[in-house]
């Protein structure tokens, strides 16, 4: 038979201390034993609670680390893209050398600038490529002397990404995170 003491609230724990001690002193039931756990006999509500508590700590890392996962800043100058057709292999000084990882072949790209705001992005710079096709796991050399994409970029202060890119077959890829970032009104 269920007493009163089977219905002592969670969310007094030292309440619920108390009355279990001064219960068991007294009650010839149970002698002497306690009579309610917070969380009961019962393994199962252990383990709710376990992981209930793991899921919130656990939730914002998984969702910082599936924002992360898309894009990687490289030497605070150029934004790796994990789909990306094109993956930057070099960028040193005014020139950047990128490398067709698809198994398309491709025949323009653009490139933009993108400027970091607090915890936002802004495009500050649009490039297209000068350059011929990029056949599949061939690289090419993005660059010269000073005006080029690179120096531009971070003459800005900013990170240089892949925004697009045309393959010959007119197919085309556009990056999910260049698309949605803001303008900014000095484009």
């Amino acid at each position: 038979m269920a007493g009163w003491r089977d219905h002592v609230p969670d969310a007094v724990p030292d309440l619920t201390i108390a009355v279990n001690k001064a219960i068991s002193r007294f009650d010839p039931v149970t002698g002497g034993g306690r009579v309610y756990e917070r969380y009961g006999d019962s393994y199962t509500g252990i383990m709710r609670n376990l992981c209930v508590w793991v899921a919130l700590l656990l939730s914002p890392v998984a969702c910082s680390f599936a924002q992360t996962a898309r894009i990687r800043v490289l030497d605070r100058t150029v934004i790796q893209q994990d789909n990306s057709p094109l993956e930057f292999v070099q960028w040193r000084g005014s020139s950047a050398v990128i490398k067709n990882v698809s198994d398309k072949r491709i025949e323009s790209f653009v490139f933009v600038c993108l400027v970091r705001e607090g915890k936002t992005y802004s495009k500050v710079g649009r490039y297209d490529s000068s350059e011929g096709s990029i056949d599949p796991g061939k690289f090419t050399h993005v660059g010269g002397f000073d005006a080029t994409p690179l120096n531009a970029c971070r003459s800005w202060k900013g990170l240089l990404a892949v925004a697009s890119v045309k393959f010959a077959d007119e197919g085309s890829w556009v990056s999910p995170f260049i698309n949605s970032v803001q303008s900014s009104s000095s484009n």
